[in-house]
């Protein structure tokens, strides 16, 4: 307590009790006389935070052929039962006019071109909310248990003469709930 207020209960206990009373009874049963009347503020906060688990997917497009079919990863998520979701895919390190490329490990000029999408079909892109890469992000509603998501991936038809060699990026994920 702020030392004025203590000091106001020890007069006002002072004043309406005989000598040795303890404190308590003032507080509780109230004194023979009217007291000082003084209100506090007393800041009251928490920090509570239900359990999300984000397990990221690894794509490997390689040894796919170019143009072929989508190759796909699972991941995990996990947010409680009924919880709004938005989880967007960035367009990674090394995108160019809303495409997202590899950048060759060994020559940081070589790009291989490659899309991400919701499902298996690739009709839906797989967005970051905004102009980077085109497409939407996911939105869902968490179930209080894992739930399995898949990325769908697809390098795109005609990149020959592309070098041959380790593609690499690496694209991150936002959730927002």
């Amino acid at each position: 307590m702020p030392p004025r207020l203590l000091q106001r209960l020890e007069t006002a206990r002072r004043r309406a009790l005989p000598r040795g009373l303890p404190l308590a009874l003032l507080l509780v049963a109230g004194g023979s006389r009217a007291v000082d009347s003084q209100s506090v503020q007393v800041p009251v906060s928490a920090r509570y935070s239900e359990q999300t688990v984000v397990v990221p997917p690894q794509l490997d497009l390689a040894p796919a052929p170019t143009g072929g079919g989508l190759q796909a990863q699972s991941f995990k998520l996990q947010l409680p039962a009924g919880v709004p979701f938005r989880l967007a895919l960035d367009a990674g390190q090394n995108p160019q006019s809303q495409q997202r490329r590899m950048v060759h490990r060994q020559d940081s000029g070589s790009f291989l071109p490659y899309e991400l999408y919701q499902d298996a079909a690739g009709q839906q892109a797989w967005g970051d909310g905004g102009d980077a890469v085109a497409g939407t992000p996911l939105a869902g509603v968490g179930t209080g248990v894992d739930q399995s998501l898949t990325v769908w991936a697809r390098l795109p038809q005609g990149l020959r003469g592309a070098q041959p060699g380790d593609y690499r990026d690496a694209v991150t994920i936002s959730l927002s709930y």
